[in-house]
This record gives structure tokens, sequence and C-alpha cells, in this order.
């Protein structure tokens, strides 16, 4: 059975408290006991293993943790938001207005949008998504 959201919640937290146990700011630096460290990403480790395959409770996770599980990245290697749009409508994917997600198509339902169709729509979902991903 997945775990419930206020596991996944934990995890993420106990996952954010290992990274910054060995973080320094400014003059003060934090620490946790090694053994409530291992403690720690002991069972965050066996959380992320129940959860590896379910793209929704991995999702919880990640964003549980500091800047969604993104820890290190060079803006250099990172594609912009608009190559993301480009690439899931030359892909046929569905944009969900509501949540600001990507849908594997078809675009079924009332509410999904082709991805295609962001630029030539009247309204601002376009702009949404190029600046909430």
């Amino acid at each position: 059975m997945p775990p419930g959201k206020s596991t996944l919640k934990f995890a993420g937290l106990a996952a954010a408290c290992c990274l910054v146990a060995t973080c320094a700011t400014g003059s003060q630096s934090f620490s946790l006991s090694a053994q409530s460290t291992s403690r720690h990403e002991a069972q965050t480790a066996r959380v992320f293993e129940r959860i590896r395959s379910d793209q929704s409770f991995l999702r919880i996770f990640l964003r549980e943790m500091p800047k969604g599980g993104d820890l290190h990245n060079h803006l250099s290697g990172t594609p912009y938001a608009e190559e993301f749009l480009d690439w899931a409508a030359s892909r046929d994917f569905c944009v969900d207005p509501d949540e600001l997600t990507f849908q594997a198509p078809p675009c079924t339902g009332s509410e999904l949008v082709p991805a295609g169709d962001l630029m030539t729509r009247e309204d601002d979902l376009y702009d949404r998504m190029r600046s909430e991903r």
C-alpha cells in the first residue's frame, strides 16, 4: 500500500534535514548526530523505494524537498520553458489548465487543452505554463 501524504511529507522533510545537516550558513554550522542522520536517511530510503514507481507519490515526495528536489542545476544545461512547451506540442500532449501539468494524449475531456493550441488561445494559459515550471 502506498504511504500516506503525511509519511511522504515527513520523509521529504527528513531528507531535507539530512541535506541541511552538513551545510553552513554564515558562521553558524548545523549538524545532526551521525546516528540520527543515518536513521533519517534509512527511513527516507525506505519510503523512496516504496514510491519510486508511482509518479503521483514520487512528485509529492520530491516537492517536499528543498527546491523540489532540484538541488544542483547549471542554467546552461536547462531547457527553457518554451522548449518544453514545443516538445509537448510536437508529441500531441495535453495541458490541464487547472493543475498546469502535461497529460499524455489523447486530449479527451472538456478541460484538457492540446499543447499545440497554447499559442493561439485567447487566454493566458501559455504564459501561466511558461512561468510556472
